[in-house]
């Protein structure tokens, strides 16, 4: 069942300290999946959560590379929360900002889950990375 009422918090610096440790939850979760991640100075945090700003439930941190594309360099949702709207809701946020750039998101070809849920908002894999095309008018 989708997760109703997801407030998206944005984020570029000034993350709290509940938000720091989920973000830490999230690294470890990718790392224990076999994920590598680089994380960079200029990223910009979204951050999911229902009501209370400390009930987190999924974020994405994200930067523009030098050719101006979106890259999402660290994808996570709570596992009680996966498949419920969480990760798509996070996307589109991404997709508003960035409504003219491809949208890259670099995954290991055996995170399986991954791959299906960044295919089921619309990603394509091409031989290394998935990508979400701009949106046309």
């Amino acid at each position: 069942m989708p997760v109703k009422d997801i407030t998206i918090r944005y984020s570029s610096r000034d993350l709290t300290e509940q938000e720091l440790q989920f973000v830490f939850e999230a690294q470890r979760a990718v790392m224990q999946a076999g994920g590598a991640l680089g994380l960079y100075d200029d990223l910009t945090f979204l951050i999911a959560h229902r009501g209370d700003p400390n009930d987190m439930l999924g974020l994405i941190a994200w930067r523009r590379d030098d050719q101006g594309d979106a890259w999402i360099q660290l994808a996570y949702t709570r596992p009680e929360f996966r498949a419920r709207g969480v990760f798509r809701a996070l996307v589109d946020v991404v997709v508003v900002q960035n409504p003219d750039r491809r949208i890259g998101l670099g995954t290991q070809r055996l995170n399986l889950p991954m791959i299906s849920a960044a295919e089921r908002v619309g990603f394509r894999q091409n031989v290394v990375y998935l990508w979400r095309q701009p949106l046309m008018n």
